[in-house]
């Protein structure tokens, strides 16, 4: 494409060197540089500026006191430059801006920077949340990757991770690697170190696998597998620590959380979780909140939404859950009832000749280790009759309630307790209510 320069005064030869001076700038298709001065050396296709420089080129802008630069393969240095880099985005992806100061700039060809004694950072300008200061830095937005050398992350003005090499993403978009790892001490398991390591495995999955060292206990290896798909995600996580030293013996930790959704139609769930002892969260975790924990739910639901004829719809669930109790010999609880399983079905019939049907019903086996089992039954239909106008509308409710129970593995040292085998109601509920 053509060269165009444009300047207070132009003087040169044809073919060779031409220089501008006052208001210079050069432009060819989407590359701009502007200077107070500007030398074009023909031959090679080099320019060289100075003063209040400026270059442009596709979404990057430049300004710094000095540049030299090869149009013909997109290299050259830029001398204490600010830099803001905005490449085109990908299929897919989200534009992402960068920006950062430097000592000096090497161009290395088609969106390919070599930062020297600078900082870099995404953070909008006047936000500098986190950044990476550099000894150098390569950025390559063909590959969407950053080579930090002699590099510190900073968050907030302190640095967090500090490293003689790592590389990162330029597209926000996950990438396998290390993670900031976890340093602390506890009195129970003494100083410890954790290094987790990403792996991007897919769009849609990745794992973590994070070794974790304890002096007094020894080296234990977690896990955690994330996925993803149309109608249904969730997660496993996984511990284990093959010989606790302090312990003398085996202890590990999993978790599996799930949830499926078919349109709103289909919808089911699971939450699974066990360890392998009574104190394993209170001599292994690092949070107050999780050694505090003492139930852990396992349950599972289905549930199916449907319509019923034209104006009626009707939701049926199943549950199975149990809970498995970690307990502290100094501050016992009671082990909570499961439910195995909980069955329940709701309707719900509008305009039968002006009335509303609607109805619940439930069945639960309430079972426990020690402590008196039953069953429940119940069923609540109603029928409702809503009356509106533009002024007002009232709604007169008329329902029974139904409810069996029935006891089983009652301890001897229970006391039976007087329930009714059923009892039926008759409510009249209504509401009311006038445009104001």
């Amino acid at each position: 494409m053509p060269i165009i320069l444009d300047a207070d005064r132009i003087e040169g030869v044809a073919g060779k060197d031409t220089t501008a001076q006052g208001n210079a700038s050069l432009r060819q298709g989407d590359l701009s540089i502007r200077a107070d001065s500007l030398t074009y050396h023909e031959g090679n296709e080099d320019v060289e500026a100075r003063g209040d420089v400026r270059l442009q080129r596709k979404g990057d802008t430049l300004k710094g006191p000095s540049l030299r630069y090869s149009i013909r393969d997109a290299t050259g240095v830029f001398e204490k430059p600010d830099f803001t880099f905005t490449p085109l985005p990908k299929t897919g992806q989200k534009p992402v801006s960068a920006r950062g100061q430097a000592e000096t700039i090497e161009f290395l060809g088609e969106s390919r920077y070599r930062i020297k004694s600078g900082f870099f950072t995404s953070c909008k300008p006047g936000d500098d949340g986190w950044l990476v200061r550099a000894d150098e830095l390569d950025l390559d937005f063909t590959r969407d990757v950053g080579t930090a050398r002699g590099a510190s992350v900073y968050f907030e003005g302190l640095p967090i991770i500090a490293a003689p090499s790592f590389d990162f993403s330029l597209n926000n978009q996950r990438k396998s690697g290390f993670l900031p790892p976890s340093i602390g001490v506890t009195g129970k398991s003494g100083p410890e170190v954790g290094i987790p390591y990403y792996l991007n495995l897919a769009p849609n999955y990745d794992l973590t696998l994070t070794p974790r060292y304890m002096e007094k206990r020894g080296l234990q290896v977690a896990e955690q597998f994330r996925y993803l798909q149309k109608d249904y995600k969730g997660d496993f996580s996984a511990e284990v620590l093959p010989n606790d030293r302090a312990a003398d013996r085996r202890r590990y930790g999993m978790s599996l959380g799930g949830s499926y959704n078919r349109d709103g139609s289909l919808l089911g769930g699971l939450n699974l979780n066990k360890v392998s002892d009574d104190s394993y969260f209170r001599d292994l975790a690092t949070r107050i909140n999780i050694t505090s924990q003492a139930t852990l739910p396992r349950e599972g639901f289905l549930t199916y939404n449907g319509k019923w004829w034209d104006t009626g719809s009707y939701s049926a669930t199943a549950r199975v859950q149990r809970f498995q109790v970690l307990q502290d010999p100094d501050n016992p609880i009671v082990v909570p009832y499961g439910r195995t399983p909980q069955l329940s079905l709701s309707t719900l019939r509008q305009d039968i000749g002006g009335f509303d049907f609607g109805s619940a019903a439930e069945f639960v086996d309430f079972s426990h280790p020690s402590l008196v089992n039953g069953k429940r039954s119940t069923l609540y239909p109603s029928l409702s009759l809503p009356l509106v106008t533009p002024s007002f509308f009232l709604t007169p409710k008329v329902g029974v309630h139904y409810t069996y129970y029935s006891l089983y593995e009652i301890p001897p040292s229970a006391t039976d307790p007087t329930i009714p085998a059923f009892r039926p109601a008759a409510r009249f509920p209504f509401s009311a209510s006038t445009a104001g």
